[in-house]
């Protein structure tokens, strides 16, 4: 006897169903998320100007009617340099970032009541073998525990 084969793309949800997945999952799912979102966002740096007065080569603080026939854009070096970056997304960024959101309040969710462990905690059942994020970035290496995808640190923010 033949089990008969569903389509899962006919398949959908009502929208109060609890889905569940393994910390394994989540981790993955989480990290594939971060990285869209990354190829996704740009950071530019935009250039900073300062206006200098061309007959007295003294910096001037308000361009007006009246001096902008001696005012010359010059670029602020340092100020471009220490500036802020801007980030732009695309918007499949921005649809990405909701996913991220979600994602976050899950993990909030999951902290508040405990499921999630702090990485000290972690690190006890391990046998210290799991570092903070501060000392190390978290990489999948086969080891000798049964939690080996496991992330068990704080999550670093870009």
């Amino acid at each position: 006897m033949s089990q008969e084969q569903k389509n899962p793309s006919e398949y959908n949800y009502t929208g109060d169903e609890l889905i569940t997945i393994t910390a394994r999952e989540f981790a993955s799912l989480n990290g594939v998320v971060d990285y869209a979102l990354d190829q996704e966002t740009n950071k530019f740096y935009p250039e900073k100007y300062n206006f200098i007065n061309k007959e007295t080569n003294e910096r001037v603080n308000k361009v007006t009617e009246k001096n902008k026939h001696l005012a010359i854009k010059v670029v602020d070096l340092e100020r471009t340099l220490d500036g802020d970056p801007i980030i732009s997304r695309t918007r499949r960024g921005q649809d990405i970032l909701r996913v991220k959101l979600i994602l976050e309040k899950i993990h909030m969710q999951n902290v508040d009541s405990g499921i999630a462990k702090h990485y000290t905690e972690l690190q006890e059942l391990r046998g210290n073998q799991v570092k903070s994020s501060s000392e190390e970035q978290f990489s999948n290496q086969a080891e000798d525990f049964p939690f080996e995808d496991v992330p068990t640190e704080p999550v670093s923010e870009n």
